[in-house]
């Protein structure tokens, strides 16, 4: 799990950009540009993860020998860290996806997506094929492959959707405040 939080900095860090660019391209009213940073985001965020993905599927062992020499955790490590690789991937595009609909001022699709894809589905899937199913750690691990994957490709289908409407500027009104 520390590689993969160190990796998902990379995707984070472009989540965060890209909803700036977005929230911005929308209040000037430039949907061309907000789409084009749409798409810039996830190329690199997601390319990004496809390649820490390759890496960490190619060298398990070594990656592993970089944290232990205990020949015990080595051995979980080689199952885990290539599902780990499996699940980069859709960490990438999850959270790249969630900052684009942040700079379109969609912050429930996410929410939605993220109790569906983890607790509906990743969370008890995992409980099931890791305790009763008797996987372990990695049944454990294929939940949250699976949850991601929901939660990705449902904020990517999210994000074509939205992408695909008139863009509009969020306006918010404080209490108290005169608009």
């Amino acid at each position: 799990l520390n590689i993969a939080s160190f990796t998902f900095m990379v995707p984070m860090g472009i989540a965060a950009a890209v909803a700036v660019l977005v929230g911005h391209a929308v209040g000037r009213d430039d949907p061309i540009e907000a789409r084009r940073s749409a798409v810039a985001a996830l190329a690199s965020g997601v390319g990004f993860m496809i390649g820490a993905a390759l890496v960490l599927l190619a060298v398990p062992g070594l990656i592993a020998r970089i944290y232990t020499t205990d020949s015990a955790v080595i051995a979980v490590a080689l199952v885990l860290i290539p599902l780990a690789g499996f699940f980069q991937v859709f960490d990438g595009m999850q959270v790249v996806c969630g900052g684009i609909l942040r700079g379109l001022g969609d912050t429930h699709s996410p929410l939605i997506a993220n109790v569906i894809g983890f607790w509906v589905i990743g969370l008890p899937l995992g409980l099931w094929l890791g305790m009763r199913l008797g996987q372990g750690p990695a049944g454990l691990w294929w939940g949250l492959v699976v949850g991601l994957a929901v939660v990705g490709l449902g904020l990517l289908v999210r994000v074509r959707v939205r992408m695909q409407r008139t863009m509009r500027r969020v306006q918010i009104d404080y209490v108290g405040s005169e608009v």
